[in-house]
């Protein structure tokens, strides 16, 4: 089998400043609130996240996942509030970004859209984006049939001509957060890596 060489850097392939909508769920235009919006920071923060209706729970994940079938899902009353601590691991791999995709629930029912926010810590993308390692188990393996490179490169961040200019640098670029499953990732029938060589009409999906 022919290998792909495929380079991945972690920090910006999937990156941010929208919020995706994964689906539309019902008429109700129920809007949550975050306490923060979405963009780079650099402490750690508490993250409030509210819904209007009274009654509503939340519910989401931290590792990209949809919340509403995922099986790292946390639900929780209203308001809720989280630490964006990219040193914690507890349901999301070690980045540079911290990724919470969020839905409103009341009596068991869809409320309103499903949205993700981004938030990007560009002093922590040299120590978390690691050379050659791989960011959770989920993630294609080093030394598969596929050939893949994670990670920033330490001849970069470690240049004398570069390293001093990395997080301007980083936070001058249009940066854009793109969420999916890993599955439509690294499948070995459906992943775009995987099959990174196939194009074509049956390699587009329209998403719900």
């Amino acid at each position: 089998m022919n290998k792909h060489r495929v380079k991945i850097v972690i920090p910006f392939f999937l990156l941010f400043f929208i919020n995706l909508v994964f689906v539309n769920a019902n008429e109700k235009n129920i809007e949550l609130f975050f306490s923060h919006e979405r963009g780079f920071y650099y402490e750690t923060f508490t993250l409030e996240i509210n819904c209007p209706i009274p009654t509503s729970k939340i519910k989401y994940t931290l590792d990209g996942s949809n919340p509403i079938n995922s099986s790292t899902a946390i639900l929780s009353n209203s308001p809720v509030f989280v630490q964006v601590n990219l040193n914690s691991i507890v349901n999301r791999d070690l980045a540079p970004g911290f990724i919470i995709t969020v839905c409103a629930i009341d009596s068991d029912t869809l409320i309103g859209k499903i949205v993700s926010q981004t938030y990007l810590f560009p002093e922590k993308i040299n120590s978390l984006s690691r050379d050659n390692v791989v960011p959770g188990s989920k993630w294609l393996q080093l030394g598969s049939a596929h050939d893949i490179n994670y990670g920033m490169d330490p001849d970069i961040y470690n240049n004398a001509n570069y390293k001093f200019q990395l997080i301007d640098a980083f936070k001058s670029i249009p940066t854009l957060s793109l969420i999916t499953d890993l599955e439509n990732l690294f499948d070995a029938d459906s992943g775009i890596y995987i099959n990174s060589l196939f194009h074509g009409d049956k390699w587009k999906e329209v998403l719900p």
